[in-house]
């Protein structure tokens, strides 16, 4: 990430994050000196980097195809229902800007949504960065499952659909 969305060359971004991830897991942001007058600073901030990183998971897991190990079957057999497959989960469409992101990111913090399928008590964060961060998101919440769906401003959206 510090590479390419930052420009710091491939060495000194693992050398920055080095020194970030070795910082106690108590601490939420580090700062780390850019200048020698240390008038330049950059400052990670592990807890989104965490949160977003556990969102990305969760959003693997769910809408990654399962792969399975060796050579195809010749013979074409039934398919079979997936076990991991939720019989109702509620797909919600948002167009990407910063008031429909907000107002999604608030009701999804009132319904206390957390990555589906990652352990509970990781650190997430539910805001409008993290929506934008992540153009799909499996999530669990008081209200049941949700798909959550970021689309590009200029794409019709849907509010919300039924189960999917």
């Amino acid at each position: 990430m510090l590479s390419a969305e930052t420009g710091i060359s491939l060495a000194d971004s693992a050398k920055v994050a080095d020194a970030a991830l070795g910082h106690s897991q108590t601490t939420h942001r580090v700062r780390l000196p850019a200048s020698v007058d240390q008038s330049l600073s950059l400052t990670i901030d592990l807890e989104r980097f965490h949160s977003t990183a556990n969102a990305a998971l969760a959003a693997a897991l769910v809408f990654a195809p399962p792969k399975r190990r060796g050579r195809p079957r010749r013979s074409v057999s039934r398919a079979r229902s997936n076990p991991n497959h939720l019989a109702e989960v509620w797909t919600i469409r948002v167009e990407d800007t910063s008031d429909a992101l907000e107002r999604l990111a608030s009701h999804l913090r009132e319904w206390h949504a957390y990555p589906r399928g990652i352990e509970g008590g990781l650190p997430f964060i539910m805001d409008a960065a993290t929506l934008r961060a992540l153009p799909q998101l499996a999530l669990t919440s008081a209200k049941g499952h949700i798909d959550v769906i970021v689309q590009p401003h200029d794409v019709p959206t849907q509010a919300r659909s039924g189960p999917g």
